[in-house]
């Protein structure tokens, strides 16, 4: 089990993975020199500009400027969360992860236990499943048109009847019942001692993290008309949250792309149907209403989603409440409900209905098209009160998307279809806001609307490309930074620090380094723990560029030093001028001979700057 401080787990990760191994069972590579090159995976191209240095353990492209190291590349490929790479990476390697950060979840220990206990159970309830007394579970399993084929890859099983089946075998095999409590897999008898075991006379569907390497939970169906519910979950826990986790999606998010965005369809046996038919891209939620989670999750591998629901009353409320929340999320919202009640499940596995089902979902109405229809079956259209109605229900979901251009073609359409003029709907879309506004600040809420716009810090370019050029030179030689504190010290200024740069990747990335800088230790991406992208994307540029291009260092190092030095004096001496008509106003004697000296002491530091540091850079 690893243990230790993140930055040593992540190093100890990188340490066991080889980065062209890891990249090259994605995407083929091909050696070039020092380099490994391919077209890049994250933008089109013709021509390779992706290349993985094999003795740096890093990638960058020279097109898109996508870069950094074997985690990052995971992150971005697999789109996965830091952890989620972490880990993935860290399964490879066969490395056990034990760390905890404070408020970022539960502790990972625990969790290492529970995902053990949990893939126990998974095992045990597929064995059930080919058994003798899993027949009923088949029998219902081959009724919905679901084959063999299918329900191994999703690995079903089944719990059969009886109070402690599970139970029984875990402890003997030295699982303590305090553990399947934990995982949710026992539930304390309500009179006396002991447990009995939660599923019971069940198909099971195991539910996976998105990565597919770990059981956190089982969605379960009643196979007997008196078992109630007909669907029992894990409880929620340290691994099982239903708002935060979509079936099937360890599957199906290698499948997502512009053509085939996310299939959301309601229920399990609709996802396997789904998969069994060749739409690979479907998933579903755990029993629940679609939350922002779920569409946070699936923005994770796009700006698309379709909505698959059953064309009945529920069905019609779920898509209108999906399509809510999945348009607050910016995502571009399309919906197919399907007719005559049928349920996904229900239509691709009878013949024909592949085709049908395809045709159903390419069709499918998009946002603002869906939602007029629902508001017809609300609100009398042919009617003011009927279209005023229709159109503030409309209005409460259209400005919710944050992106201003949908948001403005969606008024346009809302305009249009009833018959209003748009300057108008306009006005009551920003009036309907400024309310919501008020009666927020009213309960004590914070308005989402600033009321001050934040600053904006604009870099020149000549002052952008000076930060640059200081921490290329810093990352490939961190002797410079001893050569700069000196050099600072000499001229009386202060040393080198975070305020120098403007730019804020450039910040970021200096404050990182500062401790290896500050140590004299050559500065090396395998002990770099950097999770935001556009970060890595500095790093990897900075660290190519260092790699790929014979240059005089020496020369760039100076110069990017004395433009960044000579612009902090410049900016205190602008910062004195400023005060100058305030300070001579007042006409107080001290306080004028104290700013005449201020200003006279910058102006000749910068002189000297000046003349020294020119000559300096000439040597």
């Amino acid at each position: 089990m690893e243990r230790g401080t993140d930055q040593d787990v992540v190093a100890r990760v990188k340490e066991a993975v080889d980065i062209i191994d890891v990249i090259g069972d994605r995407i083929p590579l091909k050696r070039r020199g020092h380099s490994f090159w391919a077209p890049c995976p994250f933008h089109q191209e013709k021509t390779p500009s992706f290349h993985v240095r094999a003795d740096r353990q890093f990638y960058h492209c020279f097109g898109c400027n996508a870069g950094g190291d074997v985690i990052r590349f995971v992150q971005e490929f697999d789109k996965l969360t830091f952890g989620e790479a972490l880990e993935t990476l860290a399964a490879r390697a066969g490395i056990q992860i034990e760390k905890r950060r404070p408020g970022s979840g539960p502790d990972t220990s625990q969790s290492g236990r529970l995902t053990k206990v949990l893939d126990f159970a998974c095992r045990f309830y597929e064995k059930q499943l080919t058994s003798d007394t899993g027949r009923v579970a088949r029998e219902y399993l081959d009724g919905r048109g679901l084959g063999e084929d299918i329900a191994q890859r999703f690995r079903l099983g089944y719990a059969p009847p009886g109070w402690d089946n599970l139970l029984r075998l875990a402890t003997r095999k030295g699982v303590q019942p305090k553990e399947l409590e934990a995982a949710g897999l026992v539930t304390p008898r309500q009179e006396g001692s002991g447990y009995y075991d939660r599923f019971r006379g069940r198909l099971m569907f195991p539910i996976f993290d998105v990565t597919g390497q770990r059981v956190v939970g089982f969605g379960a169906r009643a196979l007997s008309s008196e078992d109630n519910p007909k669907y029992l979950n894990s409880p929620e826990g340290p691994l099982f949250s239903k708002r935060r986790l979509l079936y099937g999606l360890n599957h199906a998010r290698a499948q997502f792309t512009a053509e085939k965005p996310p299939l959301v369809v309601e229920g399990y046996t609709d996802v396997l149907a789904a998969h069994q038919a060749g739409f690979g891209q479907a998933v579903a939620t755990l029993g629940t209403a679609l939350t922002p989670e779920h569409a946070r999750l699936l923005k994770r591998y796009g700006q698309a989603a379709v909505l698959v629901f059953d064309g009945d009353t529920a069905g019609v409320k779920a898509a209108e409440r999906g399509s809510e929340v999945f348009a607050r999320a910016d995502l571009e919202i399309r919906v197919a409900l399907l007719p005559g009640g049928q349920d996904p499940c229900d239509l691709l596995t009878k013949d024909g209905g592949a085709a049908e089902f395809e045709r159903e979902t390419s069709g499918a109405s998009d946002l603002i098209d869906f939602l007029l229809a629902q508001q017809s079956s609300h609100f009398d259209l042919s009617s003011v009160a009927g279209r005023a109605g229709a159109a503030d229900a409309l209005l409460a979901i259209v400005m919710e998307v944050k992106e201003p251009l949908r948001r403005s073609l969606y008024l346009q359409r809302v305009a249009e279809a009833l018959h209003l003029d748009e300057p108008t709907l306009r006005r009551r879309a920003s009036e309907a806001k400024r309310a919501a506004a008020r009666r927020a600040v009213s309960r004590g809420e914070e308005s989402t609307e600033p009321s001050v716009a934040p600053p904006v810090i604009t870099v020149s370019r000549r002052r952008l490309r000076a930060e640059g050029e200081l921490l290329e030179a810093l990352v490939h030689d961190s002797s410079y930074y001893r050569v700069a504190l000196e050099e600072a010290c000499r001229l009386d200024l202060e040393p080198l620090n975070e305020q120098d740069f403007h730019h804020e990747p450039h910040r970021g990335l200096f404050a990182m380094l500062r401790g290896t800088l500050e140590a004299g230790e050559a500065v090396s991406l395998e002990k770099l723990v950097i999770e935001d992208g556009e970060l890595w994307r500095l790093v990897g540029r900075l660290f190519a560029s260092s790699s790929e291009e014979e240059r005089d260092l020496d020369a760039q190092f100076y110069g990017a030093l004395g433009r960044l030095l000579l612009e902090r004096l410049e900016e205190e001496y602008r910062d004195l001028k400023e005060k100058r008509s305030e300070v001579l106003g007042r006409s107080v004697e001290s306080e004028v001979a104290e700013y005449l000296k201020a200003t006279e002491d910058i102006r000749r530091r910068i002189e000297r700057f000046r003349s020294e540091w020119l000559g300096i850079g000439s040597a």
